[in-house]
């Protein structure tokens, strides 16, 4: 029996929510669904409630090396999952099926559009800790193993001050590769860390930050989409490492 993989408890409040997010327990009903990804309001799609073998082999034979890895691939999604397919074997074919329904799903919604995937294993770059916004037409992300994403919906944040936090950062990496002196470099390195560390300061208090279970898989918009509506998310700063696969759309 595999692992059951859920969304979140819903409340009432979120039982009557507006048509920012579509929930679907299944692919098959992600893709009945997928017509109304396109609607201007719709932020995010996730797919929950599915079983598949535990990933926990994977993850303790990567443990027991202290083993990364990062397999970058472009294409269709008949050339990833080509490309994919020598990194697994037994149990975790479960995995690459599961990779094959998600790319199927984002075909879909997509137009079998040209895609960039990333498989990886292991701590996650700084910038994947903080509050940003993907410059795609579309993103997807499914963590098999470690904390889910975490997103806000657009109503549920400021705008205006997460665009002067954004600014300010490109200011100070800008500064950061300009700068010649080492010591200098690390003070401008240590005052944009401070500046991460408050990347929520432009939700309000006692928002409820959203968040995607583990094995849920989260499509949502970038950038590029027209009209807008990109999501604004990050991933749960907790020091162990993460299985995830990710898949973007220009």
């Amino acid at each position: 029996m595999g692992t059951p993989w859920t969304d979140s408890e819903l409340s009432d409040e979120d039982s009557t929510r507006d048509n920012s997010e579509i929930f679907s327990d299944s692919y098959a009903e992600a893709i009945e669904m997928s017509p109304q990804f396109n609607r201007a309001a719709t932020e995010v799609l996730t797919v929950g409630k599915r079983y598949l073998p535990s990933c926990n082999s994977i993850v303790q034979r990567m443990a027991n090396h202290n083993k990364r890895f990062s397999v970058d691939l472009q294409g269709r999604s008949f050339s990833i999952l080509r490309g994919l397919s020598p990194y697994f074997a037994g149990e975790s074919i479960a995995i690459l099926e599961d990779i094959e329904q998600q790319l199927d799903l984002l075909d879909r919604l997509s137009g079998s559009a040209e895609l960039c995937t990333v498989f990886s294993f292991g701590d996650l770059p700084v910038d994947d800790c903080i509050f940003h916004t993907d410059g795609y037409r579309i993103a997807m992300l499914c963590t098999y193993d470690g904390p889910g994403t975490e997103y806000l919906l657009s109503n549920q944040w400021d705008r205006a001050c997460f665009d002067s936090y954004w600014q300010s950062r490109t200011k100070m990496d800008e500064q950061i590769q300009r700068c010649s002196n080492i010591a200098e470099k690390e003070v401008l390195i240590g005052r944009r860390r401070e500046l991460d560390l408050r990347n929520d300061f432009f939700v309000p208090r006692n928002t409820r930050i959203k968040q995607l279970q583990t094995g849920a898989v989260g499509i949502w918009k970038g950038d590029l989409w027209i009209g807008g509506s990109a999501l604004l998310h990050r991933m749960p700063r907790t020091g162990s490492k993460r299985l995830r696969f990710m898949a973007f759309v220009n």
